[in-house]
């Protein structure tokens, strides 16, 4: 069994601010049940192929980590309300790589240091070969820095599609815990992780703008009812296994969950398929829904949104567009998806502009990490 020993912290990399350096020794005196993992796994990260990440001794610090985080999890609202200026990411999928130039570019001098918040979409795990990495990282400057970092669950933020072995393989969360720390302690790891899913916020809305998820937006009320969507949402149980519905007379709570998590805009072929509303019935199957031009406007209109973003489907330019640019698509993994070798990792930056006369209006920022910088990365 694994055990959450205290270990000796290790030094901050060179790369680390001497700033970040003393708010961490701070963080120490705070949280000192936590304080020597979140140091370690902080300046560990810049550090590829580190043999701390195969070790007992990192599988311990994630489980408290873990223990760290669910309360603090658990304890925020299902549907966050944050105020700009806010960094938005979508699916990091174990890409280590990617999450480094962000790191890198985005918070240079660590998240503690960088103007504004920073909201990421979900699909943390699966597929990239890093994800207990990328985890760990994630819920470690959570700990650290709590109101300044926000984690919304993804799809595979759930133990039917993050212990699907058979299909994911060696991308598989649950098979990477196992290879790495055996077939128990690897068990005991995987588990600890996805009961801090289970604590996951589902939806974000920024400066009451623009609404944040990882899939999508779930079917409207019937004509002439009230449009409580939001307050649904807000009231599902702060810890839930969200699994597929079952086929007939599914839970309701579980149903809206899952469409949070899984539906997708409809493209322009399938529009002509929708019902009047402007939904249907998704290609992924399971009881995923697609969304159209129809459905976003009357979402956006019913809760005084202007956006719609979300996660969920890869795009080799990072960020994409549709529904007359009201939803847009962010994807911050450019490996593991078939999109190509010139796929980039994007990012949105939101903050608030003013127009003359001072109306305040949403100003959105996509960032991207350019095929030249790959190139010169891999020469």
């Amino acid at each position: 069994m694994l055990s959450q020993k205290k270990v000796k912290r290790q030094r901050l990399g060179r790369s680390a601010s001497i700033a970040t350096q003393q708010a961490l020794s701070e963080q120490e005196k705070s949280v000192p049940v936590f304080a020597e993992a979140i140091t370690k796994i902080i300046s560990m990260i810049r550090c590829p192929g580190n043999a701390y990440f195969s070790s007992f001794e990192f599988a311990s610090d994630l489980l408290a980590l873990c223990d760290g985080v669910c309360p603090l999890l658990e304890s925020e609202a299902r549907v966050l309300e944050l105020q700009s200026p806010l960094y938005v990411f979508g699916d990091v999928h174990g890409n280590l790589d990617d999450l480094r130039f962000f790191c890198d570019h985005v918070w240079p001098l660590g998240m503690n240091l960088t103007a504004g918040r920073f909201l990421f979409l979900g699909d943390y795990v699966d597929r990239g070969k890093a994800g207990l990495e990328v985890i760990a990282y994630l819920f470690a400057q959570k700990l650290f820095v709590p109101h300044k970092l926000y984690l919304l669950r993804g799809n595979h933020e759930a133990r039917c599609v993050n212990g699907w072995e058979e299909h994911y393989k060696d991308g598989s969360l649950l098979r990477q815990c196992k290879q790495r720390f055996g077939h128990d302690p690897g068990i005991q790891l995987w588990e600890a992780v996805n009961k801090a899913f289970d604590r996951m916020p589902l939806a974000a809305t920024i400066d009451r703008k623009i609404f944040c998820i990882h899939g999508g937006i779930p079917r409207g009320p019937s004509p002439g009812q009230p449009d409580t969507r939001l307050a649904d949402i807000r009231a599902i149980p702060p810890v839930i296994d969200v699994r597929p519905p079952a086929a007939e007379n599914p839970d309701p709570v579980n149903l809206l969950a899952f469409i949070c998590l899984w539906a997708d805009p409809a493209d322009q072929e399938q529009e002509v398929t929708l019902d009047s509303h402007g939904f249907g019935s998704s290609t992924r199957g399971g009881g995923t829904v697609i969304f159209g031009h129809k459905a976003v406007d009357d979402f956006l209109s019913a809760h005084g949104f202007s956006h719609i973003f979300r996660a969920h489907e890869a795009t080799a330019s990072g960020i994409a567009v549709s529904k007359g640019a009201k939803v847009i698509t962010v994807f911050s993994t450019s490996k593991d998806h078939g999109c190509g070798s010139d796929a980039v990792c994007g990012c949105v930056l939101v903050d608030q502009g003013i127009r003359p006369g001072g109306e305040v209006y949403p100003m959105i920022k996509a960032i991207n990490r350019s095929a030249h910088y790959y190139a010169a990365t891999n020469d």
